[in-house]
């Protein structure tokens, strides 16, 4: 399996990638912080989708896994508010729900998710899908060089 080169270009972050987990459940927070942890990414958590917002101020993510069912602010409500933002919408959002109807699974595409997983989920496949879109993520974002400096101008101190 070839690595997404987080750790050779990225001095800021020498694992392969960020990660944000965003579910209510703590069980499958803890589950995937130890499987992506073990395969090399860094994992930051959070319990609904507006404490993952929140997570998101000052860090550099690279990938989003979310739940769509949580209180507070749902998967869907969170993907909408990040692809609105110009910070943030170049970030792929993975939904890993137990949701598993279509025109469910189509909504959450259509407002800007890359991929679903189901629950209950197999770690290789998480591992997979979660390497490929951070490949397509860098593949992109390596055509576009000023891309990255587009997408944190907020950030920067005016």
């Amino acid at each position: 399996m070839a690595l997404w080169p987080f750790g050779v270009h990225d001095r800021e972050h020498p694992s392969l990638g960020v990660v944000l987990v965003v579910d209510d459940e703590e069980s499958v927070r803890k589950i995937s912080r130890l499987t992506l942890t073990k395969a090399g990414y860094e994992v930051i958590e959070a319990g609904n989708g507006q404490e993952g917002l929140q997570r998101l101020d000052g860090r550099k993510i690279h990938l989003i896994v979310s739940d769509v069912n949580m209180p507070i602010m749902d998967g869907f409500a969170t993907c909408r508010q990040l692809k609105s933002r110009e910070r943030t919408r170049h970030i792929p959002v993975i939904f890993l729900t137990v949701a598993t109807e279509l025109d469910r699974r189509l909504e959450g595409l259509s407002i800007g998710a890359v991929d679903y997983i189901c629950k209950p989920f197999h770690s290789e496949e998480v591992i997979a899908r979660i390497q490929i879109h951070l490949e397509l993520a860098h593949a992109i974002a390596a055509k576009n060089p000023t891309h990255d400096a587009q997408t944190h101008d907020e950030d920067r101190p005016r």
